[in-house]
């Protein structure tokens, strides 16, 4: 199975807020010349209704990132965080 890149991701992306089904999104980039699944376009999709995009995403682990930052620096030593 080929690694689904990021240009595709994007596709799959306005091609889905568009109102095409995974099937009629497949059809089409096979059409494009991209290496993708319908198994891959529905992973896809899905993510992208769960985590709205993958910036969201990222922004989030980095404001994880900062807050733990912030509390190894203000206690002064390294404890184990509980959530």
């Amino acid at each position: 199975m080929a690694k689904v890149t990021n240009y595709t991701r994007t596709r799959i992306e306005l091609l889905q807020r568009q109102g095409l089904h995974p099937a009629e999104i497949l059809r089409l980039l096979k059409t494009e010349g991209l290496a993708v699944s319908l198994a891959s376009v529905v992973r896809i999709i899905k993510k992208l209704k769960t985590t709205r995009s993958v910036e969201i995403y990222r922004a989030l682990a980095d404001q994880r990132r900062y807050l733990t930052k912030q509390k190894f620096s203000s206690i002064g030593r390294c404890e184990k965080m509980t959530r």
